[in-house]
């Protein structure tokens, strides 16, 4: 099933015009989480620090972080592939 991620952080690599993101995979966890998990495990291995992680338990969205996040602005390459504008328009046109 196709998904649309939303987001407003303009100077994330994978922010697109509209608030899109666009990239392939994200890691979403909770802040405690986040903070203990050091920026360069972010995206590079999700999978990895996902079952690492585990299952965690967040009140409220304001308890929760997005892991995938790179500044567009930072030399390092990006940790997970970005999808064009034609693979997401695509993928809504077929949900």
């Amino acid at each position: 099933m196709p998904q649309h991620i939303h987001c407003t952080v303009e100077n994330c690599y994978y922010w697109d015009t509209g608030n899109y993101c666009l990239a392939k995979e994200i890691l979403v966890t909770t802040d405690p989480e986040a903070s203990s998990t050091p920026e360069r495990v972010d995206a590079t291995n999700m999978m990895e620090v996902a079952s690492e992680i585990g299952s965690t338990s967040a009140r409220s969205c304001m308890a929760t972080c997005c892991k995938t996040f790179h500044d567009k602005n930072r030399s390092s390459s990006p940790p997970v592939p970005k999808l064009s504008r034609a693979e997401v328009t695509q993928s809504a046109q077929k949900s």
